[in-house]
């Protein structure tokens, strides 16, 4: 496994022209405000980077694409958003399916396993959309493979 930052990650997600399948595992923080402290989901996700999100859904019905309201791309698989408080960079992911995922709450300065089932009914409902793309930020992906390599992300 090749330890790189998240400029050469960026980098290397740049460099990518066609579709390209994928694998992350990131940590995202859940909206979830009747839990009452800080949820987190730790994913390990399959998708595609590079995907053609139009013809994915025009496959399936007639439609025609809105204007992104935020950011702008600098490549098929990376997304720019400039703000007041800095750049930041996204991976654009045609969700392909969810391998695995585990919810965790902070307690103190650790993070713990919270299950599922102690969650029903506080977290948002699962997106059942037969085509789905998803933007995470390069900041909460840990680890990558893609192109026959596998990476570790440094924060």
């Amino acid at each position: 496994m090749e330890i790189i930052t998240q400029s050469q990650f960026r980098d290397a997600l740049i460099a990518l022209k066609s579709a390209t399948p994928i694998t992350i595992t990131a940590l995202t923080e859940v909206k979830a405000p009747r839990y009452g402290r800080p949820l987190y989901r730790m994913a390990r996700i399959n998708g595609m980077a590079c995907a053609n999100y139009s013809a994915a859904v025009n496959r399936l019905i007639p439609f025609v694409p809105k204007p992104r309201q935020w950011g702008h791309h600098i490549s098929a698989a990376v997304i720019e958003n400039i703000t007041a408080e800095g750049t930041k960079h996204y991976l654009q992911l045609k969700i392909e399916r969810s391998l695995s995922s585990v919810y965790l709450a902070r307690h103190g300065s650790l993070l713990k396993v919270v299950r599922e089932k102690d969650l029903e009914g506080m977290l948002p409902k699962r997106d059942e959309r037969p085509v789905t793309v998803r933007d995470y930020s390069l900041s909460n992906i840990q680890r990558a493979s893609f192109g026959g390599k596998k990476y570790r992300i440094l924060p």
